[in-house]
């Protein structure tokens, strides 16, 4: 079962789009809701007394689960209320090396790595920035660190005795002249188990098509010589429950909430404080992101701009190509964008995108509310597209 409480990220990668959510549609990175911690462990609760069967408990997004602190919170309370469930953690490995005693204290057993190129060249292609230590990094500088990290961390990790996967996506034409080379320094690091993943041509990468079930089945018996092979891999939600060859259940349980009106609306706040709707889009060094649903508010996430590199600055120059798409990537999962002002281009791409911008000022949360219900959630799977709404 995967508990849905870690919605930050610390990388772009180039195949991700969590923007709309199917609960029909089985795919990483995305979640219905995203849960507090305490809320995860009634969930966790309800789902055990349904099914006696789940044993294992992870954490896999919908972003990255190290970048959460929430993540460690869950699964103290997990550890405590269930002390026989396995506790498991999927990562993109950027900040592994540092948090492996952590994760070892809190009994996690086993952890999944997302290692998808060796060199920086290619890494380049399969990501847009990374984020680390409050700086934005992109190009080779980023994916160099990425990938010194990763496999940095898949070493500590199994040297502290954590069982340690590694998932590599397969995009042909950019990385699968490396996934032998990806399982063979894995296997030296110390991980046991490795799935190759096939592209589902998305975002950046959309154009690019999916491998033929011939090429991934070739290279998983190339790869078995290398390191065992993990070949029913069912590219399971961040919300997912039950057995990969059944209908997994939803966060919600029982409950209906496939209708757009019932799905949360994520609204992204540019705030000083948190407390007012008081800063000028381009200016706000964090955005406050609240989820709406059925009358209830609930802020789920503190997302930092970063220090930005030449460029990505919107406020030196809004017309930047760069900086715009930098803005598009950092709030693509939401549906509405509250501020005091913003300039005329990054509105009009916002709007373009499917992301409503409201130019406002007062009291956070009863402008959120507010704007929650009047705001329209994009229909599940439908084409992008803006809602007009009313703003002062």
């Amino acid at each position: 079962m995967h508990l849905p409480v870690a919605p930050k990220c610390n990388i772009k990668c180039n195949y991700c789009d969590r923007k709309f959510d199917c609960p029909n549609e089985g795919r990483p990175g995305v979640a219905s809701a995203i849960l507090k911690p305490r809320d995860a462990l009634t969930h966790l609760r309800e789902a055990l007394a349904r099914d006696e069967r789940i044993k294992v408990v992870g954490i896999a997004g919908p972003g990255e689960p190290l970048f959460n602190e929430a993540t460690f919170e869950t699964m103290a309370l997990v550890r405590e209320a269930f002390p026989t469930v396995r506790l498991c953690l999927s990562t993109n490995g950027l900040l592994l090396p540092g948090c492996v005693d952590r994760l070892a204290k809190l009994g996690v057993l086993a952890l999944t790595v997302t290692a998808n190129a060796i060199t920086p060249e290619v890494a380049a292609r399969l990501y847009s920035f990374v984020r680390y230590e409050g700086k934005l990094l992109k190009g080779l500088e980023a994916a160099t660190l990425l990938i010194q990290k990763q496999f940095e961390g898949i070493r500590k990790a199994a040297e502290a005795g954590f069982a340690v996967k590694v998932n590599s996506v397969l995009v042909p034409g950019i990385n699968e002249h490396e996934i032998l080379e990806i399982a063979a320094r894995a296997r030296e690091g110390g991980a046991h188990l490795m799935n190759i993943i096939p592209l589902r041509p998305q975002d950046k990468l959309s154009g690019v098509r999916a491998p033929a079930k011939k090429e991934l089945e070739s290279l998983r018996e190339k790869a078995s010589s290398i390191m065992t092979q993990f070949s029913h891999c069912a590219l399971c939600r961040a919300d997912a429950a039950g057995l990969i060859t059944e209908e997994g259940l939803s966060v919600f349980g029982a409950r209906d909430f496939s209708s757009p009106e019932c799905r949360p609306v994520t609204i992204a706040v540019a705030s000083k404080t948190g407390e007012s709707v008081d800063e000028h889009f381009a200016r706000a060094k964090v955005f406050y992101l609240y989820q709406f649903q059925g009358g209830s508010l609930q802020l789920v996430e503190e997302r930092e701009v970063g220090e930005l590199p030449p460029g990505f600055g919107l406020e030196e120059n809004e017309e930047s190509e760069e900086a715009v798409l930098y803005y598009l990537e950092l709030l693509k999962d939401c549906e509405l964008v509250l501020c005091e002002k913003i300039g005329y281009e990054p509105r009009q791409r916002l709007r373009k995108a499917g992301i409503d911008v409201l130019e406002v000022q007062g009291e956070t949360e009863k402008l959120a509310r507010e704007f929650g219900y009047r705001s329209k959630r994009i229909a599940c799977g439908g084409a992008s597209g803006s809602v007009e709404l009313e703003g002062t």
